[in-house]
C-alpha cells in the first residue's frame, strides 16, 4: 500500500459556507482565479445520495445542460471532507479573468441530472 501525504499550506484560507441545491451558487469571486483547497459536504438531512456538481462558467451554468467539472457523491446521511488536487500536486483553480467557480447540488450525477435534494446541503470551501 502507497501512502501520501497531502501538504496544504498554512495560511488564511476565505471559509465559505453555502446551502446547496440544483440553483448554482457562486464559489469565488467574478473574473478572477479562485483557488480551492478543501472543504466539507453535509448531507445529513437528507436520507438519499447527492451529488455536488462544480463549474468553471462565465455566469450561472444551466445544470442539466452545463457539463460539470467535476462530480462529487455523498451517501445519504453522510458528512465527506474533500481535497481538491491537479495531477501535478497544485490547488484546482479555475483560470484567471475567463470563468467562475460555481456549485449545486443535485440527486442524480453526470451532466442530465436536475433534482434539488430534499433539503439543501450545507457545503464548505476553504478558498484562497
Amino acid at each position: 500500500m502507497a501512502l501520501s501525504s497531502v501538504h496544504i499550506p498554512l495560511q488564511a484560507f476565505t471559509h465559505k459556507d453555502i446551502l446547496l441545491n440544483n440553483s448554482p451558487e457562486q464559489i469565488g469571486e467574478d473574473d478572477t482565479a479562485t483557488i480551492v483547497y478543501s472543504g466539507e459536504i453535509d448531507n445529513s438531512g437528507n436520507t438519499a445520495a447527492v451529488y455536488l456538481k462544480l463549474y468553471d462558467s462565465v455566469g450561472a451554468p444551466a445544470v442539466g445542460t452545463a457539463v460539470p467539472e467535476m462530480v462529487l457523491k455523498v451517501a445519504a446521511g453522510e458528512k465527506r471532507p474533500f481535497t481538491l488536487m491537479n495531477s501535478d500536486g497544485t490547488a484546482w483553480t479555475s483560470p484567471a479573468g475567463t470563468t467562475e467557480l460555481w456549485a449545486a447540488c443535485v440527486t442524480t450525477g453526470g451532466t442530465a441530472g436536475t433534482t434539488s435534494p430534499t433539503n439543501a446541503v450545507k457545503a464548505t470551501f476553504h478558498t484562497d
